[in-house]
């Protein structure tokens, strides 16, 4: 009879053991989870930034252009080149979307060179059609990045706010 009493006991204990056991497993998942997007936040935040100013250079390049600030597209190169190692300097960030983003934000960058060259090149006549052309193109790719940048607060919002 008391046998069995300590038999009894000992399966509750086993069960409350085991529940608690599982209680603390969820907890400590859940400090992981948060340590880890802590320890994301400012890879993350860096990317932001970084991707902020490539948007920004690029946008007022062709400004840069004409005042005198720049002359070819040397810099713009030099910048896509350093956007791209500063990205990658910082590893997995896991955030799907915007690391698709970033090859766009540098391949735009390079159109933007090309089309720059072609609209500086000595050969075309500012009234031609070829000029016309490559202008819009500038236009184009200014306008993107521009929608781009105003567009990353909200795309970075979910993965900033959570970290």
């Amino acid at each position: 009879m008391l046998s069995n009493i300590i038999a009894v006991l000992a399966v509750v204990v086993a069960l409350l053991s085991a529940v608690y056991a599982r209680q603390s497993r969820l907890v400590a998942e859940k400090s992981n989870e948060i340590a880890m997007q802590q320890n994301l936040r400012p890879s993350r935040l860096r990317a932001f930034e970084l991707m902020k100013e490539h948007a920004k250079f690029c946008m007022n390049y062709r400004t840069g252009q004409v005042v005198g600030i720049f002359k070819g597209t040397n810099a713009l190169l030099d910048q896509c080149d350093d956007f791209r190692w500063e990205i990658e300097r910082l590893g997995p960030m896991e955030m799907p979307d915007i690391e698709e983003l970033i090859p766009q934000f540098r391949g735009k960058g390079v159109q933007l060179q090309r089309a720059l060259d072609r609209l500086n090149a000595k050969h075309i006549d500012a009234t031609s059609e070829e000029y016309e052309s490559a202008e819009d193109s500038v236009h184009a790719i200014v306008d993107w990045f521009s929608s781009e940048e105003k567009a990353l607060n909200t795309k970075f919002e979910i993965f900033l706010k959570n970290a």
